[in-house]
């Protein structure tokens, strides 16, 4: 893991980015059911979470989702782009199909059909009050800010890590035919710019998240980015 000062996070931006890497894509107010992988390909945001993202968007609040391709020489560690609950994890078997600038053109879902981790819940800038492990921490608010992040393997990176939860098994010889949930409390409480997981060699993050809706973005498609940078203020 890199020290903190060669990563500093932005208090102030709305996400930073979660991993280094380059921009695969960048969408700023998502409407429909669906993402862009590149031009002219798409996927559903359900078939690739594996969770329902939540609806409708907050009052105030815009729906953004962004795409960041790690490269051989990126660091492989993932952070939290802003602070949030953590309400479950979905272990997703797949596909390791190559996840090059090659096969996001021409190996449409790519996203959706690989082997992933993905976390979700709701946007926070602090942990809830409340007593721990309580009823009330365990169910989101209505309307809270939705937040889900992908974590994608690829070829020879299906070796995926959750850094606060060691149960979560990835690149089975022999993978279930299922994916594999887990639940947690209010109390899994992730500070923006805090470890949530990591490669053991690296592909893609996807993150889908409400944001206040006058957040604009700061980066395009084909840029790079470091972990911890603005990517909308």
């Amino acid at each position: 893991m890199w020290r903190s000062e060669a990563r500093p996070v932005d208090a102030a931006a709305a996400l930073v980015a979660p991993c280094d890497g380059v921009l695969l894509a960048v969408e700023d107010d998502v409407t429909s059911t669906s993402l862009v992988q590149v031009k002219g390909i798409t996927y559903s945001i359900q078939s690739l979470l594996r969770v329902p993202p939540g609806a409708p968007v907050p009052p105030g609040c815009k729906r953004v989702a962004l795409a960041i391709h790690l490269r051989v020489g990126d660091f492989h560690h993932v952070i939290a782009p802003t602070g949030f609950c953590c309400r479950g994890s979905v272990y997703v078997p797949g596909t390791l199909l190559p996840a090059t600038w090659e096969g996001y053109h021409y190996l449409p879902g790519v996203l959706a059909l690989n082997e992933r981790l993905v976390v979700h819940g709701t946007v926070a800038a602090q942990r809830p009050t409340g007593a721990r492990g309580s009823k009330t921490d365990r169910t989101p608010q209505e309307g809270a800010p939705f937040i889900g992040m992908a974590l994608v393997g690829s070829t020879l990176s299906g070796n995926l890590k959750l850094c606060f939860d060691d149960r979560i098994r990835t690149n089975f010889l022999d993978p279930p035919d299922y994916a594999v949930h887990q639940t947690y409390s209010g109390d899994a409480f992730m500070r923006r710019g805090s470890r949530v997981g990591y490669f053991q060699w690296g592909s893609t993050v996807v993150v889908v998240a409400d944001v206040p809706k006058e957040a604009q973005f700061v980066h395009h498609a084909a840029e790079v980015v470091k972990a911890g940078e603005p990517l909308l203020r």
